[in-house]
């Protein structure tokens, strides 16, 4: 899972890069990745257990823009650099600047939203606009071809009227035009990057229209104080505990907006075990048995047979996965198996 850090000059975007990783952005002209464990107590725990060669946790990789950013108000058409950095991403993370003005956060809130989603939506328009006179250049015929042009249509209507697209699922989540990466379509983590004073900001008081396009399904707002945070990241994680509880906060921004992300985005996590390695895989919610071993490898899902399965509790409880397929207690399902977050599973394939 990727996500990509946007926002608008001097919001703090490469200080909430460095509270999210750690890590200071490798250039200031170029975009920067790095990938971040995802923390999983289930994980920790089966490792102990087993005291593997390898242990490997799920993670996210987050995405600082560098010089590639090319956001800013009024910024007219977004330049390819910054495409190809976003365009790869499954959310966005857009910072806001809530600590220059702090009594007037939501006003800021508003503004930078506003202006940002302009951008993405005149991002999305252009792509459209280009591949509409593409097919109308080839001869529009029945068929496919029929069916992406009316869709482009619709999109065409909604981008122009200055709709984001993720407030419209029906084509945000319409398969014939996934392979577009629309900006305005990506879910949205919405940071407020606050004063130490205001990390308790609520986007209550936000305009309900403008809440409603950054909330629910689609979106979700963080405040933090990126400057607190990245002091943190440095700390032990003992330390950046006792510092964080001295604040009043429960849990690094890291874990917040990692846990967050995964909610978003609808993700969950299965196991593996033994004493090579134990690791978590990341899989959508609802995924099928044949579709988790795919991310394994496409062998295993090419060749499935059967998933044998149980939940991470109850493999630390009976003395490990094998003990337990020795009492009986491992469940054999089959391709169409919904996987359940935290199940332990080993796939029978033959290739």
């Amino acid at each position: 899972m990727r996500i990509a850090i946007v926002g608008l000059p001097s919001s703090g975007k490469t200080t909430v890069f460095k509270a999210l990783t750690g890590a200071n952005p490798a250039s200031a002209v170029e975009a920067s990745l790095v990938a971040v464990r995802v923390p999983d107590d289930r994980v920790k725990q089966l490792s102990d257990f087993y005291k593997p060669k390898k242990t490997n946790y799920a993670s996210v990789e987050f995405v600082d823009l560098g010089g590639a950013a090319g956001l800013r108000k009024d910024a007219g058409e977004l330049g390819a650099k910054f495409l190809s950095a976003v365009r790869p991403a499954q959310a966005l993370l857009h910072v806001v600047d809530g600590f220059s003005l702090p009594e007037s956060v939501d006003e800021f809130v508003a503004e930078a939203i506003a202006s940002v989603d302009t951008e993405l939506v005149l991002a999305d328009l252009g792509q459209v606009e280009k591949r509409i006179e593409r097919l109308k250049k080839e001869g529009i015929k029945a068929g496919p071809m029929r069916m992406e042009f009316e869709k482009l249509e619709k999109t065409q209507q909604a981008l122009e009227a200055g709709t984001p697209l993720r407030c419209l699922p029906e084509l945000a989540l319409d398969d014939d035009l996934r392979s577009f990466s629309f900006l305005s379509a990506k879910p949205v983590l919405t940071v407020i990057n606050t004063t130490e004073e205001q990390s308790a900001w609520s986007a209550k008081g936000l305009d309900e229209a403008l809440r409603n396009s950054r909330e629910g399904d689609w979106g979700c707002f963080i405040p933090l104080c990126a400057a607190l945070e990245a002091e943190i990241a440095d700390l032990e994680p003992a330390d950046a505990r006792a510092f964080l509880a001295d604040y009043g906060i429960d849990e690094p921004a890291r874990e917040r907006v990692i846990n967050l992300s995964f909610d978003l985005l609808g993700l969950m996590s299965f196991l593996t075990v033994g004493e090579d390695e134990v690791r978590a895989w990341t899989i959508p919610k609802q995924a099928r048995a044949q579709d988790a071993a795919g991310v394994i490898h496409s062998d295993i899902a090419r060749g499935f047979i059967r998933a044998e399965v149980l939940d991470w509790k109850s493999t630390l409880d009976l003395g490990g996965f094998d003990e337990a397929r020795k009492q009986g207690k491992i469940r054999l399902e089959g391709k169409d198996y919904l996987v359940k977050d935290g199940d332990v599973i080993s796939f029978r394939f033959n290739v």
